[in-house]
């Protein structure tokens, strides 16, 4: 493992990390919500796409949180140089034009990015919610598995693609399996 040497590359290294997120084919993220309810997020991105492509998806799905923190920090900076209103305008202004830029650098990708959330609440069990919430836990295990065998050499990074082509295509066959139900018909 390569010694960290400077200021610098700890500060490359962070941002490296922040830009490329902690795995190539997105993210699995669990989090309290209210009431009891835990919430499950798998988020996949098309298998084969580059470092960049990638980079930009993200910087597209974080904006609400960058940009708004951009959007706060320019305003109180800039209200001590123009007035409130300025200000504000000018900072809305700069939050709106970098989410406009994220969207249009995103590009067509953005569209192909597959998301499944479950949510689980203590008490009220719901037996299809149980196995969507676990059935994620599966899909992401498998691609963090697989994740784990090549950085330790002992998966090709074609049966690495290969693994994540089948978790994003099961993603979409359970997507289209899952739809709400209508009005019975007569």
């Amino acid at each position: 493992m390569a010694e960290i040497t400077s200021a610098r590359d700890v500060l490359t290294r962070a941002v490296r990390r922040l830009l490329d997120g902690d795995a190539p084919w997105g993210a699995f993220d669990i989090w309290p919500d209210r009431f009891g309810t835990t919430r499950f997020r798998l988020t996949v991105y098309p298998p084969g796409i580059s470092a960049r492509e990638r980079r930009t998806l993200r910087a597209w799905r974080g904006w609400p949180a960058w940009g708004g923190l951009l959007w706060a920090v320019g305003v109180i900076v800039m209200v001590t140089v123009l007035p409130p209103w300025a200000a504000l305008a000018v900072s809305t202004a700069v939050f709106l034009g970098t989410g406009a830029a994220a969207f249009v650098t995103a590009g067509a990708a953005r569209r192909h990015v597959r998301t499944v959330i479950a949510s689980v609440t203590v008490g009220f069990y719901h037996p299809s919610a149980v196995l969507e919430a676990r059935r994620l836990q599966d899909l992401a295990r498998r691609l963090a598995a697989a994740d784990t065998e090549r950085r330790d050499g002992q998966l090709s990074p074609v049966a690495y693609e290969a693994t994540w082509w089948q978790v994003y295509n099961d993603l979409a066959v359970d997507a289209a399996d899952v739809r709400p139900a209508g009005p019975a018909t007569r």
